[in-house]
Parts: structure tokens; sequence; C-alpha cells
């Protein structure tokens, strides 16, 4: 599979979608807990990405991801994308108030966390 010019035009979720059709089976995300193809994580991404506009619109805005560094933040990265927003990273081993503080700046509307972070997240 190449990219042509054309390809290095198109949105990351577009450019994904080109490695999803060449690739569906091939492993995109291996982890300790994970091993995830990129039609998987395609899925999940369109799956989150569905819920994303059907609840928040389709307009941009910032949506902050609080979840462990695995295959299920990889699909709300691409889902955000995919949604038309854009993300803001938290983390959990930055302090409360680092976290505060961008999600402050950012206006972020909305938290998208996992069961590890969910304490953090209501903080």
């Amino acid at each position: 599979m190449e990219f042509s010019q054309e390809d290095f035009e198109k949105s990351i979720p577009e450019r994904f979608e080109k490695i999803v059709r060449f690739y569906p089976d091939g492993i995109a995300v291996k982890t300790v807990d994970h091993v995830v193809s990129y039609g998987e994580l395609n899925a999940m991404a369109n799956r989150i990405a569905r819920v994303l506009v059907s609840t928040r619109g389709d307009t941009p805005e910032a949506i902050a991801l609080l979840l462990v560094k695995d295959a299920p933040l990889m699909a709300a990265i691409l889902a955000v994308l995919k949604a038309g927003k854009f993300f803001v990273l938290l983390d959990s081993s930055f302090s409360k108030a680092q976290n505060d503080a961008l999600l402050d700046n950012s206006r972020a509307g909305l938290v998208i966390t996992d069961q590890e972070n969910v304490s953090l997240a209501r903080g």
C-alpha cells in the first residue's frame, strides 16, 4: 500500500480508513492487555464516534480523554477525530491541578474515561 500526495491532504480518519481497507486483520495495537486489528479498532472508534455525534452534535469542540494508555485510548482518539472534534489528553500521573488547568484552558465539554480513572474524572 502506498500513499499518494492526495492522501497526505486527507484527514487522519480518512487515511486510517484506507489502512483498514488494505489490512483489516493486521495488528493495529498490541499491548500487554490487548491485541486489536485495524478492523476492530475502526469498529470501536466508529461506535464511540456515533455516540459523540448523537449526544454532542457535529460542531467542533474539545473532548478530554482520561484513559489508560491502551487500545481503548487509541479508539477514543480516532473516534473524537471521526466525530469532527479535537481531543485533550489528561493523564492520571498529572496532579489534579494540572488536569484541571487542561480542562479549564481547553473548555472541554466532556471527559471520556474508564473504570481505572473514573474517580479522577469525577474529582
